[in-house]
């Protein structure tokens, strides 16, 4: 990077931060707008379980609650695929509680071990960080078990901790598996294999084509299934997701950043220029670095403003994100300001 593209690039964070820390009032991060007034996503989610428990089918027993709480039916989206709420009634709550807390922590102990192999400050950077990602895997019983974003954002977090520490093809399962629970996580996907691809890492590149292939047949499956059971009289979607809320959107869904919850609103503001200089730290894996900033895009243009709930999802990519920020700043800052050496020191 040139001195000339380097002060460009921090007077982009200047201003991003700049603008964020304006539209950034308290009130932005109060309860997200609901669809249906008395319905939590959870309790409906919950329902659903029982009645799989109780030996319902998964579709029936989704759309009955869709319909129960107002929910449309249509288009297919609307619908969760059946892997993470058929795992959750087939360990039970507690059971399931159980694994995502041990996925919580193994995303944790990988980022602290990818972080101490390269100084005591990274790694004790990545445990306080990425702790603060999971928070919502350890702690939120049973809204964390139930709904799929925590666990995405989890096994995510733990495919970019493999990357990390270098064990792609270890990235790819955990990656493909994160797809699987719910379909924000393809963009990731997408990045990951196509930097296989570059990379000639024919293992792991054949982890995604495997699972990718699985995944198609496995999402048009569910698509036509959640078709089929649609009911004259059902509730269809008016909205698009593709609704540009912009800046203000991805303020919200990074605000779902375990720590910031507890801080005050700047702090979100701060923490998105501290994403955006993290980027340019050169030993951040490129599966993060592209990831941060394909999903910071995304919400800018995806998502209605109910959605803010995705934010758990990328929960980890920014904890991931933020370990990265002292460097690349001091990046930025040095080659921005070189400092020049009198005549004759070197």
């Amino acid at each position: 990077m040139s001195p000339g593209k380097a002060r460009l690039y921090l007077l982009g964070v200047g201003l991003v931060t700049a603008g964020s820390l304006w539209i950034v009032p308290a009130k932005t991060f109060g309860p997200p707008p609901a669809i249906v007034p008395h319905v939590r996503d959870v309790d409906t989610f919950a329902a659903v379980v029982s009645r799989l428990q109780a030996g319902e089918d998964y579709y029936p027993a989704m759309g009955a609650e869709l319909r129960r709480g107002t929910y449309p039916t249509w288009p297919p989206p609307t619908w969760r695929t059946p892997l993470h709420l058929s795992a959750v009634a087939w360990l039970g709550m507690e059971r399931a509680g159980e694994l995502l807390t041990l996925l919580a922590l193994a995303t944790v102990t990988v980022a602290a071990l990818a972080g101490f192999r390269q100084s005591r400050t990274r790694g004790a950077a990545a445990l306080l960080l990425v702790l603060g990602s999971t928070l919502p895997a350890l702690m939120s019983r049973p809204g964390g078990v139930l709904m799929p974003e925590v666990w995405t954002g989890v096994l995510v977090g733990l495919s970019i901790g493999c990357y990390a520490n270098h064990w792609y093809r270890a990235g790819g399962v955990v990656g493909v598996l994160a797809v699987f629970f719910r379909e924000l996580a393809v963009p990731y996907g997408l990045i990951c294999g196509l930097l296989a691809i570059r990379s000639k890492r024919s293992g792991e590149y054949g982890i995604w084509l495997i699972g990718g292939t699985l995944y198609v047949v496995y999402y048009s499956l569910h698509a036509w299934l959640a078709s089929a059971h649609v009911q004259s009289g059902d509730i269809v979607s008016a909205s698009s997701w593709l609704r540009f809320l912009g800046l203000p959107f991805l303020l919200q869904t990074l605000n779902r950043y375990g720590w910031l919850l507890l801080l005050p609103p700047p702090w979100t503001a701060l923490a998105l220029g501290a994403g955006m200089a993290a980027w340019t730290a050169p030993s951040m894996p490129g599966q993060l670095r592209l990831a941060s900033i394909a999903y910071a895009l995304l919400f800018c243009a995806l998502g209605q403003p109910f959605n803010v709930y995705w934010g758990l999802l990328t929960a980890p990519i920014w904890g991931f994100t933020f370990v990265y920020a002292a460097g690349g700043m001091t990046r930025l800052v040095n080659t921005a300001a070189p400092v020049r050496l009198p005549a004759g020191v070197s």
